[in-house]
């Protein structure tokens, strides 16, 4: 189990992975989701200011007494919202 765990611990577990560089490579409308701190949300305060600066384009929704697994605690309320996000994009794309 502890090996497991260890390239999280040694602070490795994501390697190549550059801020601000990935996300201001991002071209494209992003949708990003906000769960609640006192919920176990792990993006949160200035780190969530830090990824919409870097983002060229952004949606921030945030999501009170939600946790950090969004999808997983709520699959269907999940799903509305990225359905709703595509939609609002897509149809400013095609104007």
């Amino acid at each position: 189990m502890l090996e497991m765990l260890s390239p999280m611990i040694e602070g490795r577990w994501v390697g190549g992975y550059g801020f601000p560089p990935v996300p201001s490579a991002i071209r494209s409308s992003a949708l990003l989701l906000e769960a609640d701190p006192h919920a176990g949300g792990a993006l949160i305060g200035r780190n969530v200011e830090k990824v919409i600066t870097a983002l060229n384009v952004c949606q921030l929704l945030r999501l009170p007494d939600w946790g950090h697994s969004i999808s997983g605690d709520h699959p269907v309320e999940a799903l509305l919202v990225i359905q709703n996000f595509f939609a609002s994009t897509l149809a400013v794309t095609e104007l």
